[in-house]
C-alpha cells in the first residue's frame, strides 16, 4: 500500500511540473555566418510551482547536425565540456518557488562549416530523463562568412533611437521580412516588410535590439542595431 501511494505521488508531482516548470522560448530560429567562433543560444527557465523544483536536461541533435560542429551546454550550475549532451544524475538544477533564470544557454561552434539543422533542449523532472517537463526547438542556419555577409548600409532604421514605432529607409526590393531579437539572441517579433510601413515596438522594454532583414530565401541580408527609448 505504501509503495502504491509513493508511485501515485511521484506521478502526480511530475504531472504538476509539466505545466509549472516552463522553458522559453518554445522555438528559436538563428542564422549566423559559418565562420562565427561561437554563438550563444540563450533561454529562460521559470518555476511557477509553489515550491522549489529540481530538473535535469538533455540536448538532442537532429541527424542533419554537421559532424564538424560542436556544442557546449551551460546550465544553472556549470558549463560542461564540449558535446556533453545530458545533465549528470548527481548534478540537478534547482529553482526556488516562483524563480526564473536566464543563465542557461547552449554555445554552438560551426567550425567554419556550412549547415542547417535542428536541436532540442529538453528538461525533465527525474534524473533518468523519462519524465519530460518542457522542451525548446532550436532551428539553426549557418552559411557564408562574416565578410561575405557585409554589405553596404542600403537599409536604415528611422528614427533611431525610436520610442513606439520605426520605419525602414532605403533599398527594400530584396527584403521580405524583419525579425527583432534581443542582445541574448532571443526572437521577439516578426513582421512582413512593406514600403512606408511603421513597425510597432511599444511593447518592448527600453534597451538595445537587433533587427534582421531577411530575404525571400530566408537569408539574412542585413542586421541593424535598434535603440528603444
Amino acid at each position: 500500500m505504501n509503495k502504491l501511494f509513493f508511485i501515485v505521488t511521484v506521478f502526480f508531482f511530475s504531472f504538476k511540473l509539466s505545466g509549472q516548470l516552463v522553458l522559453t522560448p518554445d522555438t528559436l530560429n538563428i542564422d549566423f555566418p559559418q565562420d562565427t567562433a561561437y554563438y550563444d543560444i540563450h533561454m529562460t527557465v521559470t518555476n511557477n510551482y509553489n515550491g522549489p523544483v529540481s530538473f535535469w536536461w538533455r540536448l538532442i541533435k537532429d541527424s542533419t547536425f554537421p559532424t564538424a560542429w560542436t556544442t557546449q551546454v551551460c546550465d544553472l550550475n556549470t558549463c560542461y565540456f564540449e558535446n556533453v549532451d545530458k545533465c549528470p544524475k548527481n548534478n540537478p538544477n534547482t529553482l526556488a518557488a516562483g524563480a526564473s533564470s536566464d543563465a542557461m544557454y547552449v554555445k554552438l561552434n560551426p567550425k567554419n562549416t556550412e549547415g542547417t539543422t535542428n536541436l532540442w533542449l529538453k528538461i525533465y523532472s527525474n534524473s533518468d530523463l523519462t519524465n519530460l517537463v518542457d522542451s525548446m526547438l532550436i532551428v539553426v542556419v549557418s552559411q557564408g562568412t562574416a565578410q561575405e555577409n557585409l554589405i553596404d548600409e542600403q537599409i536604415a532604421i528611422f528614427p533611431n533611437p525610436a520610442i513606439n514605432v520605426f520605419s525602414l529607409k532605403g533599398e527594400l526590393n530584396n527584403a521580405d521580412q524583419l525579425e527583432i531579437i534581443d542582445v541574448k539572441g532571443r526572437s521577439l517579433q516578426h513582421s512582413i516588410i512593406e514600403t512606408g510601413k511603421y513597425y510597432n515596438i511599444s511593447g518592448l522594454p527600453t534597451g538595445m535590439y537587433y533587427v534582421k532583414i531577411i530575404d525571400r530565401q530566408r537569408h539574412t541580408i542585413q542586421t541593424l542595431r535598434l535603440l528603444k527609448d
